[in-house]
């Protein structure tokens, strides 16, 4: 069978953060060793670069005061392989950040042997008719869509071209995965394209069905991880990463509860190894923390004493449900002595709390 040949749309690129990713860095090492062919466009190429540039203009105020690549906004840094060299520029000097960021950047590309096609022979007219006529990438909320055009046009007639046969397309927004290209494969992670690379070999038929059964029955065992998920939680939220409520100013975090953990059925293999697997999944918490903040409603400030009056103290609860990223590894073949079909969590994404 043919090797996959794969095209990953800029949505992509920013959904993994740039590389960042495991799942990416793991579809990287494939590539690197001809396993995968990917493909990107020259636009493509210029706005990973363009959105990248953005990110990190947005996230240097801010980790300028605080430091933290666990944040938000500070999650644009962890694209960068040596963080704490980073933090020795005195002034996070953006030129210097975005300049390292390209060089790693076509290091990469280079290394994984990535294809780099030319949009400047893709026909206007093609990509015209299609904005008038509201055909996706176009639609009347989304006008402005003639990179992604481009972008695809460009695709479909190099794989017309070079007769490639296995070609899929990974693509985060389903708008771009228009009439032309639902003959092939479409994916919108990925996880999905790694674990579709894997389950096409015959060499990992039962080891594919041995993590199927471990996962079922770890999940089931809610029990198994509930302990510790709540424990990275916790840690995340008492560190001073997360905010309940950016409209309060927050005095403390009182209580943290975890009444539910759903697991989903889900989940994509990404990497196997001698004796253990990767699979990326996500996890839906139901949470509830308690905290305080300051109530300036009825408070006065003096301004000569620099001091507040009447200021009260109140409590509120935050009662969410969120689903979060999460990466699993799984011990299908541990050592003798050891429990069979252990799993431990090595990754839970919590920035978007």
């Amino acid at each position: 069978m043919d090797k996959i040949t794969a095209f990953i749309d800029t949505s992509v690129f920013i959904k993994e953060n740039f590389t960042a990713s495991r799942s990416f860095q793991q579809l990287l090492e494939l590539a690197a060793k001809n396993e995968i062919n990917l493909i990107i466009t020259d636009i493509v190429y210029g706005e990973v670069l363009s959105n990248q540039a953005k990110q990190l203009e947005e996230a240097l105020p801010i980790m300028k005061k605080t430091y933290n690549i666990r944040n938000k906004e500070g999650r644009v840094l962890r694209c960068y392989e040596d963080l704490e060299a980073l933090f020795v520029y005195p002034d996070l000097d953006k030129g210097k950040l975005i300049a390292q960021f390209r060089k790693a950047f076509d290091e990469k590309i280079e290394k994984a042997h990535i294809d780099i096609i030319s949009s400047k022979d893709t026909k206007v007219d093609y990509i015209f008719d299609r904005y008038f006529t509201k055909v996706p990438p176009f639609s009347e909320k989304k006008k402005d869509e003639f990179p992604d055009a481009f972008s695809l046009k460009t695709i479909i007639e190099h794989v017309k071209s070079r007769r490639i046969k296995n070609f899929c397309i990974v693509a985060g927004d389903s708008d771009l995965l228009i009439k032309e290209v639902r003959k092939f494969s479409c994916f919108k992670e990925v996880s999905e394209l790694i674990n579709e690379h894997i389950s096409r070999k015959k060499k990992h038929t039962e080891t594919l069905a041995l993590i199927a059964r471990i996962y079922k029955e770890k999940i089931e065992e809610l029990c198994y991880f509930k302990d510790e998920i709540f424990s990275l939680f916790e840690a995340y939220v008492y560190s001073g990463k997360y905010n309940p409520d950016s409209f309060k100013e927050i005095e403390s975090i009182d209580d943290i509860k975890i009444p539910k953990v759903k697991f989903a059925k889900d989940y994509n293999v990404i990497e196997i190894n001698d004796r253990s697997a990767i699979i990326e999944t996500t996890v839906e918490i139901y949470y509830q923390i308690e905290f305080t903040y300051n109530d300036y409603e009825g408070a006065y400030y003096e301004k000569e004493e620099d001091e507040w009056y009447f200021l009260e103290q109140e409590t509120d609860v935050v009662d969410e449900y969120k689903t979060f990223p999460v990466t699993i590894e799984i011990d299908y073949a541990p050592p003798a002595g050891s429990e069979f079909g252990d799993a431990e969590i090595i990754d839970i994404d919590l920035s978007i709390l």
